[in-house]
């Protein structure tokens, strides 16, 4: 009797020990890429191709689909009638990778449905590599801002020694041993050496508005709900910004928006607030202060009193909707990727004045990498010719060759060029999200790409045209006779102009020429040859005047 009570005793004593979750699946899925996809949006999946060979996509049945190089896509791994719904992504899964092997930073085209709907979020530079970054990372604007400055140490007064009749002793050369306290390296505060790397830039202090082009119209409804109540605060906050400005810039005015009320105050005064896009500024710093707060203790004390209740998630929308995460530069782009293949299909016909002004008139429409490219005619080289002539009547002007059956077949050796992506230009990103989502996204895209020819890059100014590290590069021997003093670049339109040179700064280096510029100053400057010899000979024979005198 007396050891059961002891063994009581003892286990009464004992800390409660916290029992471990019945499995880390939890745990893993919080962690994992998974939580930040949308349900509502269909993933594409792949799987090894000796799984694909037995139709195992690890799912709980079997799919039909032994393509040894394909993909799915799902929206459920299980629906409710025990049936999977699935659909092939070999397209999707190609485009994507196509668009990785050209590595080029894609661009946004202004005015588009797409670039209004980011709000500020457009006019960033995306540094944002995966779901999961820094949030510092996300916010990084295109113009950057300058960093406070850390303090500056305290001045150490100069101690001067005393003059002294003695000889000085002499300089110390390299050779001499100086003592040095390493004890104090690294330790030397914030913002000195060994201190944390400090951002490039501040955040922003534009926050992100609710994407509403892709809310249900229940979820719209409620945000409308929520913006009404939210009128008065605007209302004084419009009061305020317009008293502000009038201020700041001494705007001497017979209406004060101080004494006006609210709806005096829409009435007059609230044009000037929409040509300020107050509305839009106001929306963007409730919502920033709605998802964040800049002092951390609140943010500890938000958290504990929320700790068990659904949270808003802060919106941040990919900049190129996922099309590509790297960011690469030009001379990244340029010498990590070859020319590849590209076909001259036909001419750019302009539709309207407004393409004909925009220069469409001047370009080619290629097939490069899957799509539909323009390219200049003067990028294009000498001795094309497109394949196909669709405003002539003959509709074909390529020369055919007749192979060993006899048959004709049309020669497309010249409409065939390596070609270069030069710029990428996304206008509409697929339709993933809503009732107007399309099961095959690729027909909903539109992007707007431009290329050009890689033989008709002039290089010759570079001592050593071959790319950095390779072979060719090693054992090409420099030219002593000449020295250039042009940068390394990317060449004819490629990058939007040369880096500057030190003692440099605010001038423009020339651009290399193509092979058509080239030929076409050889041309005029025989034609000026020419003409000064017949000028000459024509002098020569004038008789000179008579003096009558």
């Amino acid at each position: 009797m007396a050891a059961t009570r002891t063994v009581a005793k003892t286990a009464k004593d004992l800390p409660a020990k916290v029992l471990p979750p019945s499995s880390p699946f939890g745990e893993l899925l919080r962690r994992s890429r998974f939580a930040s996809y949308d349900p509502n949006i269909r993933q594409a999946y792949s799987a090894p191709p000796s799984y694909i060979h037995r139709g195992n996509w690890g799912l709980k049945r079997p799919i039909a689909h032994r393509n040894r190089d394909g993909a799915i896509v799902l929206k459920q791994y299980e629906e409710h009638a025990h049936y999977i719904e699935w659909d092939r992504a070999e397209e999707q899964v190609k485009f994507i990778k196509q668009i990785e092997e050209l590595n080029t930073r894609p661009q946004l085209t202004m005015g588009t449905p797409w670039f209004a709907a980011l709000g500020p979020a457009a006019l960033k530079d995306s540094a944002v590599d995966s779901e999961f970054s820094h949030s510092e990372d996300s916010n990084l604007m295109g113009t950057v801002e300058k960093l406070p400055q850390p303090p500056r140490p305290p001045p150490v007064p100069e101690v001067r020694p005393a003059p002294s009749t003695k000889m000085q002793p002499p300089p110390l050369t390299t050779l001499d041993k100086i003592d040095v306290n390493l004890s104090g390296l690294g330790n030397s505060g914030k913002g000195a050496y060994g201190a944390p790397r400090p951002p490039s830039a501040l955040p922003s202090t534009a926050g992100i508005q609710p994407n509403v082009n892709a809310m249900s119209p229940k979820q719209f409804q409620a945000y409308v709900e929520s913006l009404r109540k939210l009128r008065p605060a605007f209302l004084k906050f419009l009061r305020q910004e317009l008293s502000r400005t009038r201020k700041e810039r001494n705007i001497t005015s017979a209406i004060d928006p101080e004494g006006l009320t609210d709806d005096q105050l829409v009435i007059e005064l609230g044009r000037e607030g929409l040509v300020q896009d107050l509305h839009k500024i106001f929306l963007e710093k409730h919502f920033k202060e709605k998802f964040a707060s800049e002092d951390p203790e609140s943010e500890i004390a938000d958290a504990m009193a929320n700790a068990n209740k659904p949270q808003p998630i802060q919106q941040q929308p990919h900049k190129f909707a996922g099309l590509m995460y790297a960011m690469p530069t030009d001379i990244e782009t340029y010498f990590s990727g070859q020319a590849q293949p590209g076909l001259i299909v036909q001419d750019a016909n302009p539709t309207n004045l407004r393409d004909y002004h925009a220069g469409l008139g001047e370009t080619y429409i290629t097939s490069f990498a899957g799509l539909a490219m323009m390219l200049a005619k003067g990028d294009a080289g000498p001795n094309v010719a497109p394949l196909i002539q669709p405003y002539t009547e003959e509709g074909i002007h390529t020369p055919r060759v007749r192979d060993k059956s006899g048959n004709d077949s049309i020669s497309t050796s010249m409409a065939e060029r390596r070609m270069r992506l030069s710029k990428l230009q996304l206008s509409t990103p697929p339709k993933v999200v809503g009732t107007s989502a399309h099961s095959h996204p690729l027909k909903t895209i539109k992007i707007l790409g431009t290329v050009v020819v890689d033989e008709a890059i002039d290089r010759s100014w570079r001592d050593n045209p071959y790319p950095p590290g390779s072979m060719d590069y090693v054992k090409n021997a420099p030219n002593e006779k000449s020295s250039s003093p042009r940068p390394l670049a990317m060449g004819y339109k490629l990058g939007g102009g040369m880096p500057p040179m030190y003692g440099m700064k605010n001038k423009r280096l020339p651009e290399p020429r193509t092979q058509h510029d080239r030929t076409q100053q050889a041309s005029n400057s025989n034609l000026l040859n020419m003409l000064q010899t017949m000028s000459k000979k024509v002098k020569s024979t004038e008789k000179p005047p008579v003096d009558k005198k």
